[in-house]
């Protein structure tokens, strides 16, 4: 009896081990499954962040950086802060096509822009708002915000033909 008993409690307990190694199979799957979904997520709000482009026709990046350099002026004077615009690696503003990159798109160049601003209390976040809706207004994309003291360094890149 001792035996039978014995048998039938490792018989469980071998059954319970093998039911809580599929339940932590099941688990990690079920965690990878869900990474899956939204990495191919994201991929998918970027093809359709890109599709807004496609119809629009490209800019010239000479052009685009032109009509960005002029925005940045016009909100920068509008909250009476002084602003310098540059492209980055850019010593003189001579052939702007010089500095710029192949991306990773057939046909399409970017550029990188520097801006630097001082940020006051009164109206650093909406001088940061506006730039924001700059970056969503052509084909841009904000690379990086640094902030040293009470002074701002925007990095964008400008996409182009």
């Amino acid at each position: 009896m001792k035996t039978i008993t014995f048998l039938f409690a490792a018989a469980i307990l071998f059954l319970s081990i093998k039911i809580w190694g599929l339940d932590q199979d099941s688990s990690l799957l079920n965690i990878r499954l869900k990474k899956a979904r939204e990495e191919i997520r994201a991929i998918v709000l970027k093809q359709n962040s890109l599709s807004v482009y496609r119809d629009e026709p490209a800019l010239p990046l000479d052009q685009c950086y032109l009509q960005v350099y002029n925005d940045i002026k016009e909100i920068a004077a509008y909250y009476d802060e002084i602003c310098d615009v540059k492209i980055v690696g850019a010593k003189e503003l001579v052939a702007i096509k010089e500095f710029s990159k192949p991306s990773g798109y057939e046909g399409i160049r970017y550029l990188d822009v520097l801006s630097r601003f001082t940020l006051s209390e009164k109206t650093g976040h909406s001088l940061l708002c506006m730039f924001y809706g700059l970056s969503q207004a052509g084909p841009m994309e904000i690379l990086g915000v640094d902030m040293e003291k009470n002074i701002v360094t925007l990095t964008m890149r400008l996409y182009g033909i």
